[in-house]
């Protein structure tokens, strides 16, 4: 993540070699000199998707970002994090617990038109048309909303699209759908 932050802050790619210590130190330095916030979003934070690998390193950035203002008093960094509900079992260590606190916005989850909405959209940017019709669509859908998650619906189409190619179907049918 600190690659990526360096890369975009300097619009220039990071040599190899270098260490973790020194970009946090090039990327704090950049922000206190030109008095820029930086923000920084880690989205699906928790997801069950995450391993313990993945937990450790999150963890290191997070106190990294979070004690920036401990190198460069003028550098101000904001960390956002984005989580569903279902998957809140992320664990932080106790050196970031102890400075991170976060305010909570929730949102109203997708009412079940919302979801259909959306998937009808996303079906016209990426099918051709006529390749699924708005029945079809309205059962992933309610697939979706019973499930909590609108990206189960939006794979679930990914999926209907490459089982009906594989069978060497023209239209997404009810039976290319995996549920």
């Amino acid at each position: 993540m600190l690659t990526k932050i360096y890369n975009k802050l300097y619009k220039k790619s990071v040599k190899t070699g270098v260490t973790t210590n020194i970009l946090k130190n090039k990327i704090v330095n950049y922000l206190g000199k030109t008095e820029k916030v930086l923000v920084v979003c880690l989205d699906d934070y928790g997801s069950n998707k995450i391993t313990s690998e993945d937990i450790d390193q999150i963890n290191k950035v997070m106190y990294t970002l979070l004690r920036a203002h401990e190198v460069n008093h003028k550098a101000k960094i904001s960390l956002i994090t984005v989580t569903n509900r279902r998957y809140i079992n992320f664990v932080l260590s106790q050196s970031v617990e102890t400075i991170f606190r976060p305010a909570n916005v929730n949102f109203d989850a997708y009412t079940l038109s919302e979801i259909n909405s959306i998937l009808s959209d996303r079906c016209k940017m990426g099918f051709a048309r006529g390749v699924i019709s708005e029945e079809v669509i309205y059962m992933v859908a309610e697939h979706a909303y019973r499930e909590g998650d609108l990206r189960i619906g939006i794979r679930c189409l990914y999926d209907a699209g490459r089982n009906a190619e594989l069978v060497g179907s023209s239209t997404i049918e009810r039976e290319h759908l995996d549920f």
